[in-house]
C-alpha cells in the first residue's frame, strides 16, 4: 500500500489526495470514507485506467464520479497491467489466471510473480519461486510470457488461465502451460 505521489511525483494533483492509495503500481484504491455516501470523485494518474467492477476504461489526469454502493470499493486497474489470480474459490481450485488489461500496441506491461508455501520462513533457505510476467500488446493480439528467475519451490502448476481485458470492454482467454511460457492471444473475430 503507497500513496499515489510516490508513484506519480510529477503530478501534484496526487501530493494531497489522502483517501485513495495504490496496491503496487497498478491498483488504485478509492475507498468511501464517510457514511451513506454512494458516489465520489477518483482522481486517476495520467494514463488509461480500467474499472475493476464495469470493465470502463478511462482517460487519466482527471476526477471520474464514480458509483460506490456499500458492496462494491472502486477500484482501478492500470492499462498493461498483469495481475495474478487464484481461482481457488471458482470452479478451478488451485488454478492461477493471469488478467492482463491491456494497453496501447508496441507498450509491454511487466509484472512479477512470487510464490512460496505460505506457511514457514523456508523462503529465508531459497524455496520459493520468482517469474517475471511480460505482455506484448499488437495491434491483433496480445503475447504473454513467464520466464523463471528462481525456481527453488517444488510445488508447480501444470496450467495457468491467461484473461486478457480488451479495451473494447471483451475478454480473452487463453491456456498456458508450464513454469515459463509463451502464449499468444488473438483479437476475438
Amino acid at each position: 500500500m503507497r500513496p499515489l505521489a510516490l508513484e506519480y511525483p510529477d503530478d501534484p494533483v496526487t501530493h494531497n489526495l489522502d483517501d485513495q492509495f495504490l496496491v503496487g503500481r497498478d491498483i488504485l484504491v478509492a475507498p468511501v470514507c464517510r457514511p451513506d455516501v454512494r458516489c465520489r470523485a477518483v482522481y486517476l494518474p495520467f494514463g488509461t485506467w480500467n474499472n475493476y467492477w464495469t470493465g470502463e476504461q478511462l482517460e487519466g489526469g482527471k476526477h471520474v464520479l464514480v458509483d460506490a454502493p456499500l458492496a462494491t470499493l472502486p477500484l482501478f486497474v492500470r492499462a498493461g497491467a498483469i495481475l495474478p489470480v487464484d481461482l481457488g474459490e471458482t470452479n478451478r481450485p488451485g488454478q492461477l489466471a493471469f488478467e492482463v488489461y491491456e494497453g496501447t500496441a508496441g507498450e509491454v506491461g511487466e509484472g512479477r510473480l512470487y510464490e512460496d508455501d505460505g506457511l514457514t520462513f523456508e523462503y529465508r533457505d531459497g524455496h520459493y519461486r520468482d517469474r517475471k510476467l511480460t505482455a506484448e500488446f499488437h495491434h491483433d493480439h496480445v503475447r504473454v510470457k513467464a520466464a523463471v528467475i528462481h525456481d527453488g519451490w517444488g510445488h508447480a502448476n501444470a496450467e495457468y488461465l491467461i484473461r486478457v481485458h480488451r479495451r473494447v470492454g471483451s475478454v480473452t482467454e487463453a491456456v498456458a502451460r508450464g513454469l515459463s511460457f509463451e502464449v499468444r492471444v488473438n483479437e476475438p473475430d
